[in-house]
């Protein structure tokens, strides 16, 4: 290991962790969107005294090869904890996308920011605007599914929509960012990285959807780990005894977590796992 696990929480409670909530970019796979063979054994080791839980910002498609992969039968928490449903299709919770103030939020971007891409999510497809941007294929290369690019964006409202998604460069998002927050208070828009800004209902985030999971098994934060990177993450910070950033993590997750791992490109939830 080239660098410490650091503790700022007493680590001997870790051996009384009844489930881990793990989130998938960023965090369990590498920057080149790679699931370290190392990762898949540590999960699989622990996975049948553990529940262990992908919790991503992804829809149910863009998970599911993850998922598969690890072996996993716990549900499956999509898009920032908007929507929760079991491996067999089974919707245990869900909170869509308000239509109106997403539709209000499509025409501000249409008339004051053109160039940025408007894509919308239900749980298993990707719409996208037929405008071009490298951001999107970039999108594709992550999730390794591609989006069907409407004509006309009415034709996506009639869809279940969960979440939307804006890319383009910082600088416009940086203006995109200010501009909406300051406009729709009835949605929650997340800026979670230069590229990249996510909308969904203020009523879905991942520290929710813990709780929800947690009654169901019948435990406690006390009894949670979470493992994160990202502004999308924090809200599990609060739901978690043990609040695990990896160390490539936005400094605002490294200050809020109790336990800095190694980085997702050095297997830094693998090494956690190694002490569970």
């Amino acid at each position: 290991m080239s660098e410490p696990i650091t503790f700022h929480i007493d680590p001997v409670g870790l051996k009384n962790i009844q489930a881990i909530f793990c989130d998938i970019d960023g965090t369990l796979i590498d920057s080149e969107s790679r699931l370290h063979p190392e990762t898949v054994a540590a999960v699989e080791r622990i996975k049948d005294r553990i529940p262990f839980f992908l919790i991503s910002g992804r829809n149910v498609k863009g998970m599911q090869a993850i998922y598969d992969t690890l072996g996993l039968n716990t549900p499956i928490v999509s898009m920032n904890g908007a929507f929760i449903s079991l491996p067999n299709g089974k919707v245990l919770a869900k909170q869509p996308l308000e239509k109106d103030c997403a539709w209000a939020i499509v025409q501000e971007i249409t008339q004051n920011f053109p160039t940025v891409s408007l894509n919308f999510y239900t749980p298993d497809e990707w719409f996208s605007s037929p405008l071009e941007t490298p951001y999107l294929q970039r999108e594709i290369n992550i999730l390794q599914m591609g989006p069907t690019v409407y004509k006309d964006v009415r034709e996506v409202f009639v869809k279940n929509l969960i979440k939307m998604i804006l890319l383009g460069d910082k600088s416009v998002l940086d203006q995109v960012y200010d501009h909406l927050t300051a406009r729709f208070k009835d949605v929650t828009i997340i800026h979670n990285s230069d590229h990249y800004i996510e909308v969904y209902s203020t009523l879905a985030d991942k520290g929710k959807a813990i709780d929800f999971l947690l009654e169901g098994l019948k435990l406690t934060g006390d009894q949670a780990l979470c493992l994160g990177d990202a502004l999308i993450d924090l809200p599990m910070y609060d739901h978690c005894r043990y609040g695990v950033a990896v160390a490539n993590a936005r400094p605002s997750v490294l200050k809020k977590a109790n336990i800095i791992t190694l980085s997702n490109n050095l297997l830094g939830v693998k090494h956690v796992l190694d002490l569970l």
